[in-house]
């Protein structure tokens, strides 16, 4: 026979339950935070670098469990692949190595008991210079009002490696695009609110683009004519690459974009 419990005792012990109190020590260790890497990639024999060809260290952001970051905690970092090795905090990459297998090079930050996200790098052969793939000399003929189609052709770029009979892409290879006027001065490339700006994939304002499994990179150029804006009949768009501290030989690549009005059908 099933005995009733009386409601009151059944609020009792919830009320009981709902009393129970978890305290945590807002002094102890968090969270980790792996910074970044600057780049998808690394050259073989060569030191992870960024965007300016600097030597990067690896960082990463430790926090306490109330949010405070902190600098208490020893890091550890971690390589979870034979491709690299590290010297201190910098990541170099091994200088004999089968390039053909695209090595992947795995890294972890460890503080305490906890682990970061694990980031990637790709080992790749040392690049000789940078190509421009296809014309240098594009025109938009746009409308009014603007519409998306007001957009120059992919201005490609190629990221090379070897010989000049056999010449092999490099990828995963940060190229940086920049525009300037006809007289010299630079335009912010990704400042959606003037007349031009480059776009990546997906229509993505930004002017660095990573090269492909083919060794190849682009950007395309938007015009839009806005109001109180002086309209530009030219504008040039310049690729560049860079090897540790100097530019990629054939850097940059220099392509001209003429713009005019769409001719009335």
């Amino acid at each position: 026979m099933r005995r009733a419990v009386p409601i009151l005792a059944l609020a009792a012990a919830t009320l009981t339950i709902s009393c129970i109190e978890l305290t945590i020590d807002g002094s102890a260790l968090g969270s980790v935070e792996f910074v970044q890497l600057p780049s998808p990639s690394i050259v073989v024999g060569d030191t992870l670098r960024d965007s300016s060809g600097n030597a990067f260290q690896l960082a990463t952001r430790v926090y306490l469990a109330d949010g405070t970051e902190t600098t208490t905690f020893p890091v550890t970092y971690v390589l979870l692949d034979t491709f690299a090795d590290l010297k201190g905090d910098y990541l170099i990459a091994r200088s004999s190595l089968d390039l053909g297998t695209v090595p992947k090079q795995r890294i972890a930050a460890t503080v305490g008991g906890l682990q970061s996200l694990v980031r990637t790098v790709v080992v790749v052969p040392r690049p000789d210079s940078l190509r421009a793939v296809g014309p240098l000399v594009d025109t938009i003929e746009y409308r009014t009002p603007s519409t998306a189609a007001d957009t120059s052709v992919a201005l490609a770029v190629r990221v090379v490696t070897g010989s000049t009979t056999l010449l092999a892409g490099v990828r995963d290879y940060v190229v940086t695009y920049r525009l300037r006027r006809p007289d010299s001065s630079i335009v912010p490339a990704a400042d959606t609110s003037r007349n031009f700006w480059l776009l990546g994939t997906g229509d993505r304002a930004t002017a660095i683009d990573t090269t492909d499994a083919s060794g190849n990179a682009s950007r395309r150029l938007r015009f839009r004519l806005r109001a109180g804006q002086a309209a530009i009949d030219t504008m040039l768009v310049e690729a560049e690459a860079r090897l540790g501290a100097r530019l990629l030989p054939g850097s940059p690549v220099r392509f001209t974009v003429l713009i005019q009005p769409r001719p009335a059908s």
